[in-house]
């Protein structure tokens, strides 16, 4: 087991930079609010179950141990994908610090060993095909209707996140070949290619673009708003309102 002896620094002395270096690396506040998260609910672990305050949280005193123990608290107290995410944050943590530390990559390298559990499915109340058409019928049969209702065609036709489509350039759709595809850019700026199958898509795609994008730019976002004259980037909020 590790024991880190002889090391009196606090075990969160890191956590500013750990917080600052993750939000450079990373795009999604939700990802660092969760490492935030998972740090705190082991401070607060540490107070309440070991009687620790903060200040005497040590490296030598957070084994490998305690961590575990920490874990087994978790998973008896919270969801599978809870006690998955605290401990993959932790370790993320050690794993940071550890290059701030040589002394600290023995509990780094002892974590290895402590692995995530199978989550098992959610039970989804999937959307039937008629129950899918009648959605598509909702928005009114006007210039605006026809956006809204091609917007929500695209979220099903391709499986891209609202924060993803807001993005889509004319530009990122190609044709050319035998099998068409849109570059959607995710996570972290990494776009990936999502096949064109449907030919319902296509028809309704080729529609819309003779509404929305006469001229043809292929740097115009394919879903916009105009002010004063001007083609803008369509909101998330938008998307998520319509």
């Amino acid at each position: 087991m590790s024991k880190n002896k002889g090391n009196k620094s606090n075990f969160f002395i890191y956590v500013k930079g750990f917080i600052n270096d993750m939000r450079i690396e990373l795009t999604s506040e939700k990802t660092i609010e969760a490492y935030r998260i998972s740090l705190n609910d082991f401070r607060s672990y540490l107070s309440i179950q070991h009687g620790k305050k903060v200040d005497m949280i040590t490296f030598d005193y957070v084994t490998e141990d305690i961590i575990r123990t920490y874990i087994r608290w978790v998973s008896d107290n919270k969801s599978v994908g809870t006690r998955n995410v605290r401990l993959a944050d932790i370790k993320a943590y050690v794993r940071y610090a550890a290059r701030k530390d040589i002394e600290l990559i023995s509990l780094e390298i002892a974590l290895h060993s402590l692995k995530s559990k199978k989550v098992l499915p959610k039970k989804h109340n999937w959307m039937t095909k008629e129950q899918v058409l009648d959605l598509l019928e909702q928005p009114e049969h006007t210039m605006i209707g026809i956006r809204d209702r091609f917007i929500i065609l695209f979220l099903f036709g391709t499986g891209a996140r609202v924060s993803e489509i807001v993005s889509v350039k004319l530009k990122d759709f190609c044709f050319g070949g035998e099998y068409p595809y849109i570059r959607i850019t995710g996570k972290g700026n990494k776009p990936r290619i999502v096949p064109i199958s449907d030919k319902e898509f296509l028809v309704n795609l080729q529609y819309y673009c003779s509404l929305y994008h006469k001229n043809n730019d292929p740097q115009d976002y394919l879903f916009y708003t105009t002010k004063f004259g001007d083609r803008k980037k369509m909101s998330v909020d938008n998307i998520q309102r319509i």
